[in-house]
C-alpha cells in the first residue's frame, strides 16, 4: 500500500514537468514566430518605401533616336553589300548586332524583327556559300529599308 501512494504524487509530479516543460516550449516558438514575422515586416514595410521610380520615356525622342540610328545602320551595310563570303558573314552578323543593341518603340518591333532575322539569314546564306539566296534576301532587306 505505501508504494502505491509513493508513485502516485510521483507521477503528478511527472505529469505537471511535463505539462510545464511543454508550456514553455511552446511559448518559446511563438515567441520566435513572432518576432520574426514582425522583423519581416519591418523589413518589407523598408523594401516598399525604397522602390526606385523607373524613368519616364520620351517617346517622341526613343522614336526619332531610333529611326536615324538604325536608318544609319542599315545604310552602312547597305552601301558594303557588294562583299561576298566570309566579309559578308561578318558585316550581316555586325549589323544584326548593332541593331539588336537598339532601344526600340513598340511601333517598330515587327520591322525591326523582320531586318533583324533577314541579317541572320543572309549570314547563313553567306556562310554556306549559297550567294543566290543571300542576294535575294539582301533584296528583302533593301525594300523593307526603303518602307
Amino acid at each position: 500500500m505505501d508504494d502505491q501512494l509513493k508513485t502516485k504524487p510521483v507521477s503528478k509530479l511527472l505529469f505537471v514537468s511535463l505539462a510545464v516543460v511543454l508550456f514553455l516550449a511552446s511559448s518559446f516558438v511563438a515567441f520566435f514566430l513572432a518576432n520574426n514575422l514582425s522583423r519581416n515586416l519591418a523589413a518589407n514595410k523598408l523594401i516598399d518605401q525604397t522602390q526606385i521610380q523607373a524613368p519616364t520615356v520620351d517617346l517622341a525622342k526613343l522614336k526619332q533616336d531610333y529611326e536615324q540610328q538604325s536608318v544609319q545602320i542599315l545604310r552602312d551595310y547597305l552601301a558594303q553589300t557588294n562583299l561576298s563570303g566570309m566579309a559578308l558573314v561578318q558585316a550581316s552578323r555586325q549589323a544584326q548586332q548593332d541593331l539588336l543593341n537598339l532601344t526600340l518603340p513598340a511601333e517598330y518591333k515587327n520591322l525591326h524583327l523582320q531586318e533583324v532575322l533577314l541579317l541572320g539569314e543572309i549570314a547563313d546564306l553567306a556562310q554556306a556559300n549559297n550567294a543566290a539566296s543571300a542576294a535575294a534576301k539582301l533584296d528583302q532587306l533593301r525594300q523593307l529599308a526603303n518602307e
